[in-house]
């Protein structure tokens, strides 16, 4: 289960770019034995179905995710054409056939990166369609607002998970929106100097999709673009907090790729030295204060507002 563009190119015929595993390896597979690969899109699912179709999970059942999140069994039912299952309460299922060893220009389509972008794609050979009475078409535009929320929590939690599991203690990570997800602040209780460096190396590494990182300390709130700035503008070196990793895979959809879909990536080190803490620390009101402000408004405001 995954999420992928759609071109339709005929009555029976779509273009469909395959990317992103595990759909794109299942299709590779098939190929190699030059054998069409059935699949069905299901259009006009619950929104968690849409959320869990992007994680990245070993065991690849992303309907017992599905499941899981919503607290109950995902209903399936058989396709018409094939004995493949999808979402008994879809609006719309396109059934149909991956077929081997042949690509067709695709697009070209806005993507999330904010360009134009063209590929040569595989072909779906479409078997049937079935769908609800009267159904609604969903359809998700690459740039909304809708897919920067899609698909950040889903990444966010696998890059946390990736992270600790090789005992980095990650305090929070944000992926930014904007950026489509290329870029990634991580907030970290560094115990060493050399941490974030070293998960900047794994990280930039490890994940295909990320192309700039910046990593900082457990007093930045990741989510909050002007702390991460001002962390960037007080605490980083360029001649010695900057890494740069050349000739890395590249995203397909990324404009600026070098030829052979290679790219360079940035990390940046933005946390302060363990031995000087002290020179790094923050200015700001104590909470105890903040709260009895609060108080004393509220106190205030409230019988104002009720005499109205």
């Amino acid at each position: 289960m995954g999420l992928h563009r759609l071109q339709v190119k005929g009555s029976r015929r779509l273009g469909i770019h395959l990317a992103n595993p595990p759909i794109s390896r299942f299709a590779a597979k098939a190929e190699e034995n030059n054998r069409p690969l059935d699949v069905a899109i299901s259009l006009g699912v619950h929104p968690i179905l849409l959320l869990a179709s992007i994680v990245s999970s070993p065991i690849e059942d992303k309907v017992a995710i599905a499941g899981s999140l919503l607290g109950s069994r995902l209903a399936l039912t058989k396709c018409e054409t094939s004995d493949v299952d999808v979402p008994a309460h879809a609006e719309v299922v396109i059934e149909g056939k991956v077929l081997p060893k042949l690509r067709e220009p695709e697009g070209p389509f806005g993507e999330t990166s904010g360009y134009y972008f063209s590929d040569q794609s595989h072909v779906i050979e479409v078997t049937a369609i079935t769908h609800r009475k009267n159904p609604i078409l969903q359809a998700l535009h690459p740039t909304s607002q809708e897919v920067a929320l899609l698909c950040g929590p889903a990444g966010e939690a696998e890059i946390v998970q990736m992270l600790r599991e090789k005992g980095f203690a990650v305090e929070d990570l944000a992926l930014s929106a904007p950026s489509g997800r290329t870029h990634v602040a991580v907030s970290l209780k560094k115990r060493h100097d050399s941490d974030p460096k070293q998960l900047l190396h794994f990280l930039l590494a490890g994940v295909p999709y990320i192309k700039h990182a910046v990593v900082m300390d457990d007093d930045v709130n990741v989510q909050d673009p002007g702390d991460v700035e001002w962390a960037i503008a007080t605490r980083v070196q360029g001649d010695e907090d900057l890494i740069v990793i050349p000739n890395l895979r590249a995203r397909s959809i990324d404009p600026s790729k070098k030829a052979g879909m290679f790219t360079a990536k940035v990390g940046i080190d933005a946390t302060v030295p363990v031995a000087e803490r002290h020179r790094f620390k923050r200015i700001g009101v104590p909470s105890a204060i903040k709260q009895g402000v609060a108080k004393r408004l509220a106190a205030i405001i409230s019988p104002a507002l009720a005499g109205r």
